[in-house]
């Protein structure tokens, strides 16, 4: 496809869903039709590189890899869903964090991205390509062994599937942690 081309279904369905009285997340499935095309191309030719991470009193390699793209180096398919956020929820980005999962083994573990606690008006996209996987979500302080949480009213509503975009207020790091690739969810 050209860069012209549209990479994006022309009416997106999103679901909201309201975690608790602060934090939602909306999910777009299916946003990105040709998701595997994008995903195979990004995966063979973005510099992908490994990451370190200081953690447990030491630094350690992280278990994906990652990428930044900024202006015109951007895939124009990440281009359009850029623009599609920031006329959905009128927010602007500076740059595309990108991560690869290379296998079940790659998940960076429950966490949550402690640098977003202060901000109250930030907006979170997280584009999913290729295989689907777990995308789980929990309110902190709650362990992953609680029965509770098993399954999380919203586990399957997450589910991270071909071509989705998943939009995160900034609240939700605050209150909530989440994992992209649990192994054994």
């Amino acid at each position: 496809m050209s860069s012209t081309a549209a990479w994006l279904v022309d009416a997106p369905v999103v679901e909201r869903v309201q975690l608790d009285e602060h934090c939602w997340v909306d999910v777009a499935r299916g946003l990105v039709p040709a998701a595997d095309a994008i995903h195979d191309e990004l995966a063979a030719t973005v510099s992908w590189q490994q990451g370190r991470v200081f953690r447990y009193e030491k630094w350690i390699d992280e278990p994906r890899l990652g990428a930044w793209q900024v202006g015109d180096a951007r895939h124009p398919a990440l281009m359009q869903v850029e623009d599609w956020i920031s006329q959905r929820y009128r927010v602007r980005f500076d740059g595309l964090a990108l991560a690869q999962y290379r296998n079940g083994r790659d998940s960076v573990a429950w966490h949550r991205d402690r640098e977003m606690k202060w901000l109250d008006d930030t907006v979170i996209g997280v584009l999913t390509l290729g295989e689907q996987r777990p995308w789980l979500m929990r309110p902190l302080g709650i362990r992953r062994d609680n029965p509770a949480l098993r399954p999380p009213a919203y586990r399957d509503r997450l589910a991270a599937q071909f071509g989705r975009i998943a939009l995160l207020d900034a609240g939700i790091e605050r209150i909530h942690v989440d994992v992209d690739d649990l192994a054994e969810a």
